[in-house]
């Protein structure tokens, strides 16, 4: 899978759902492995509505932030809570663009960070046709 092609996937609670709609960025906490892994995309995984995979967008570019990133208070909430970082990565995205059809649960979602490429998340119905592998 090149650079070029490959998905991050990642699950999203509403608020950050909201902020990658709204604002065009995903924070990361910045120890997390995800926070430098390359990527050109990211789908996120939502709990609710739909426990599905229904949103991707391009990755435009990421840089370390301390908060102080856009208009609104999102670091407390969204990397505070989550580790004792410091710091976030925070993900540039290009227009969220809704899957032509979402990707379901059929397991126990997704946790940590998963990777696929455009044509496999585009191409999957259930989360099982792209779980990682052991």
């Amino acid at each position: 899978m090149s650079d070029t092609d490959r998905v991050m996937i990642v699950a999203v609670v509403d608020e950050t759902f909201d902020i990658a709609r709204h604002h065009g960025f995903y924070p990361s906490p910045i120890s997390y492995e995800r926070a430098n892994e390359p990527a050109a995309y990211l789908a996120l995984y939502r709990t609710s509505p739909q426990s599905a995979i229904t949103h991707y967008a391009p990755i435009e570019g990421r840089f370390e932030d301390d908060g102080s990133h856009a208009d609104i208070d999102w670091f407390d909430r969204l990397i505070g809570s989550r580790s004792a970082d410091e710091r976030a990565m925070v993900f540039s995205l290009g227009d969220l663009l809704p899957l032509d059809r979402p990707v379901t649960n059929d397991i126990n979602g997704v946790r940590g960070a998963w990777y696929t490429t455009l044509d496999e998340l585009e191409a999957a119905t259930v989360l099982t046709d792209l779980e990682p592998e052991d």
